[in-house]
């Protein structure tokens, strides 16, 4: 479950990192702004049901399995600072995953209801589009690091 969650971020960042979000850019503000409303709202259900399932699984290997109970096992040992690190990736990506779901979506969503925005160039679409963006990228970004991370602890660093 652990891993299932990991790739439904990855691959759930990496779709509108790649995909979405540039094509959005080529499609005028009435069509791609519902779109994006909708898109980032399955997005972010997704994204929290996986965070979830890494967040419980994770603490449950942690703490279960490992036995990472002590102060001394979290910072006296370098797998332990490794799943610091990784958790400190985690708490932003859930930051970022908050501010796009509950700032920017329903921002976007004001913006475009009761009528889509039919404005070509609008810089209110592209102002929110640009902060999608890089919040999408920050926590794509993240999800690899924590990744990489974790190929690391697998294989004994």
């Amino acid at each position: 479950l652990h891993l299932l969650g990991a790739s439904l971020l990855v691959g759930g960042f990496t779709f509108a990192a790649f995909i979405g979000l540039p094509i959005s850019k080529t499609i005028t503000p009435s069509i791609s702004g519902p779109i994006i409303v909708k898109a980032v709202k399955r997005l972010s259900i997704l994204a929290w049901i996986a965070i979830a399932m890494v967040v419980l699984t994770g603490l449950h290997r942690v703490m279960a399995v490992n036995k990472m109970v002590t102060v001394e096992s979290w910072i006296g040992s370098t797998y332990g600072i490794i799943l610091l690190v990784k958790i400190g990736l985690a708490i932003a990506t859930v930051l970022a995953l908050a501010l796009i779901s509950f700032y920017i979506r329903p921002a976007l969503k004001r913006h475009h209801t009761p009528s889509p925005c039919t404005v070509p160039q609008c810089t209110t679409c592209a102002k929110w589009r640009s902060r999608l963006t890089v919040l999408v990228w920050d926590c794509l970004l993240n999800v690899v690091i924590i990744l990489a991370l974790a190929a690391m602890l697998r294989v004994g660093v």
